[in-house]
């Protein structure tokens, strides 16, 4: 797919491969996101930028399990397609190219990993796809793209908030480190549960915890004190999110998992693991002024 974009690519990048993997996005476990952390990590050792392809099934999980493992500051940008690449009108040719122009463009050096499609940029943290079919799948409905590829320009319009960090490595660096589990082959289980009008929600967090799992993300209500005390008492932490995508917070209970596994293969006790995960789902701009949106102010001009 590289080749198919020569001789223009050359006048971008000096671009290499590495194939990771050859299957759709829902086709790949736990221990293998922790193995792609490591391979993007050690490609941004002596690469200025990475680029990594996935399908779109579960890009928005990809995308986040990157942004919240990967310790690089360097542009990673994750990119798929809609389309097959060999049909009439994919759009797949276009995305990869597009992605490679941001990471070599610099322009998300600090955001973290973003995610390219349909000349949109989108942060790890909002993106999620709403449609298996439409080429606009991608969206971050609370607050907007980060930016947009126009043919060979990066335009970007507002930055992450870890980018307030960038000259502090130590504050820019999130306070996990999968590398700290013992056996990477079987990370820590961590199931998600989303509770629906009259679902047996005591009856599967008690199944998860006689399983052995290590967290649970609950999406919405359920779980009585009782049932959650019971899988408490057999060392399961428990995190709540709401069902939907979007609100206050912005952020979905399949990330929230993901960072809840992070966060316990990172290791420590109970509260350590809940500060961890709480510290990186909370973080916002400390100075509007200097890094987020600029404060608009009104003022009342008569009756016009």
């Amino acid at each position: 797919m590289v080749d198919y974009l020569r001789p223009s690519l050359n006048e971008i990048a000096d671009v290499t491969t590495i194939q990771f993997g050859n299957r759709s996005s829902n086709g790949y476990n736990i221990a293998e996101y922790f193995d792609l952390t490591k391979a993007i990590d050690k490609a941004a050792e002596t690469a200025d930028a990475v680029v990594v392809t996935t399908g779109t099934g579960t890009q928005d999980e990809f995308v986040y399990w990157s942004e919240v493992s990967v310790h690089t500051q360097k542009p990673v940008v994750f990119v798929g397609a809609m389309r097959p690449w060999d049909v009439i009108g994919s759009e797949a040719p276009a995305n990869l190219l597009n992605a490679i122009i941001v990471a070599a463009s610099g322009e998300t050096k600090c955001f973290g990993t973003v995610n390219m499609l349909n000349d949109e940029i989108h942060a790890a943290r909002e993106v999620w796809k709403t449609d298996n079919e439409r080429l606009s799948t991608f969206i971050d409905r609370e607050v907007g793209n980060l930016g947009f590829v126009d043919e060979r320009n990066v335009r970007m319009w507002r930055s992450t908030p870890r980018v307030q960090f960038c000259n502090e490595p130590a504050k820019w660096q999130w306070p996990i480190d999968i590398t700290q589990w013992a056996d990477p082959k079987h990370p820590p289980r961590v199931e998600m549960l989303m509770a629906t009008q009259g679902s047996a929600m005591d009856v599967a967090i008690k199944a998860d915890a006689d399983a052995g799992v290590k967290g649970l993300e609950i999406a919405g209500g359920g779980g009585t004190p009782a049932a959650v005390k019971y899988a408490e008492d057999k060392g399961v932490i428990i995190v709540r999110t709401e069902r939907f995508r979007t609100g206050p917070e912005n952020w979905m209970p399949q990330k929230a998992r993901l960072l809840l596994i992070a966060s316990i293969a990172t290791g420590g006790t109970k509260e350590q693991i809940l500060a961890r995960y709480n510290q990186v789902r909370s973080l916002e701009f400390n100075d509007p002024k200097t890094f987020g949106p600029q404060r608009a102010t009104t003022t009342q001009q008569g009756q016009r």
